[in-house]
């Protein structure tokens, strides 16, 4: 859940057209290279609607590759869930929500960890935020 303090009106610079990282999973050793996440940017004409999106590391292109997921309202909980199959990872959230999908992330996707928020770029603002990660590994 993204509380109503994640939203802000007129963004400040082009920082505030970073995408916020939510929750992702990193793989091996260098999450900046072998990961995927949920992040989110402020609707800023919109009080308190976030646009989602998947976002990950394509080893193929070697490039950050973002893929917008839907739209999702403040103070308001969201369920996703992320699943690999033959390297290709699916991202729903519920809801009616959205989803997305990519491949080229990991060679090995038991070697997982959890990357929690991360605000990006420059700017820094309130973001009170209720996360609940599970991670299976099943063969």
């Amino acid at each position: 859940m993204l509380t109503s303090s994640c939203w802000w009106s007129n963004p400040r610079d082009l920082n505030d057209f970073d995408i916020n990282k939510v929750v992702g999973v990193g793989f091996g050793v260098n999450h900046h290279k072998n990961s995927w996440r949920i992040g989110y940017i402020p609707i800023f004409e919109n009080e308190n609607r976030f646009k989602i999106y998947g976002y990950f590391y394509d080893k193929s292109s070697n490039t950050h590759v973002s893929e917008f997921i839907g739209i999702i309202e403040a103070d308001k909980e969201y369920s996703f869930e992320a699943e690999s199959i033959d390297n290709i990872y699916f991202i729903v959230i519920k809801e009616g929500v959205g989803y997305c999908s990519f491949e080229n992330v990991t060679d090995d996707p038991k070697l997982q960890f959890t990357l929690y928020p991360y605000v990006g770029g420059d700017n820094t603002a309130i973001r009170d935020m209720y996360i609940y990660v599970e991670l299976k590994y099943i063969k």
